[in-house]
């Protein structure tokens, strides 16, 4: 049994992306409208592949797919070759960020995207690919799927109560999904972090005013990422939600109108330990 790589999905779960309706619609949209007959695409963090098929599908005359992981990197080869991509799509073993091009690149594809941007590495890894693409060719026409983030934070009422005991447990839940019976919103989502992938700040330091919609025993905050495929920014075939995710917070009781003010402080990619969130 092989020893998961940071930041690296094991092979066992992307059949769960592959099979996921919302991000490969958004995915498909994008590609359809920022990879052109011809281009050059690179893709970091390739997975089983399923980005760089689709470009190499729409047009793409070479797709540079780097994957650190080997089984998975073995299995996007194979998968390339099965389809008969494989004289398309090259794929690289190894850290996207050591992947020199032998081309210059129309579009950069990164998705290593976790809720928050947190954990993994979609900042530093996307940031290290641009800066090796900008040391050998020009970046002002530069694509990059996908465009941008808008991050945001709401307050939560949490039933942590599991067989008579009180276990608040950082927790997750499918945006997409049936509703969850434990989850209860006190506030409308507010953004605390908007992000252009192409020119992000790496971190977050802000204070964010958040408004109960109701009477409330508050004891999470609810983080929401809503991951934006192209630059235009208000076009719902461009969303794509990722899993929200509940932290727990010292409780207190919010009414109906009140304004509560959370800190919230991290690195882009940072373990979620490392995420800073106080009542202000």
């Amino acid at each position: 049994m092989t020893t998961p790589i940071r930041g690296c999905i094991p092979l066992p779960y992307h059949h769960m992306m592959l099979a996921n309706r919302p991000r490969m619609d958004a995915f498909k949209h994008a590609i359809a409208r920022w990879v052109h007959p011809g281009d050059v695409v690179l893709e970091a963090g390739a997975g089983t592949g399923i980005l760089s098929a689709l470009a190499a599908r729409q047009g793409a005359r070479r797709v540079y797919a780097a994957e650190l992981d080997p089984l998975v990197a073995a299995t996007c080869r194979a998968t390339m070759a099965l389809n008969g991509l494989a004289e398309i799509v090259t794929v690289v073993e190894g850290p996207a960020e050591a992947l020199a091009a032998p081309e210059p690149v129309d579009v950069v594809i990164c998705e290593m995207l976790h809720v928050g941007l947190v954990n993994e590495q979609q900042l530093p890894v996307l940031q290290a690919v641009l800066a090796n693409l900008a040391a050998r060719q020009p970046m002002s026409t530069l694509r990059c799927i996908p465009f941008g983030a808008v991050n945001a934070i709401q307050l939560m009422q949490v039933d942590y109560g599991y067989e008579g005991l009180q276990i608040p447990l950082i927790r997750t839940a499918n945006p997409y999904g049936l509703e969850d019976p434990r989850l209860a919103a006190v506030s409308e989502p507010e953004p605390y972090w908007i992000v252009n992938f192409l020119a992000p700040e790496q971190g977050v330091d802000t204070a964010v005013t958040l408004t109960a919609v109701h009477d409330a025993e508050v004891n999470a905050l609810q983080l929401v990422t809503k991951v934006v495929l192209t630059d235009d920014w208000t076009h719902p075939l461009n969303d794509w939600y990722l899993w929200t995710m509940q932290l727990p917070m010292p409780q207190r009781r919010v009414q109906a109108g009140e304004q509560v003010g959370v800190h919230v402080a991290y690195e882009a990619g940072c373990d979620l330990e490392q995420v800073h969130l106080a009542w202000i």
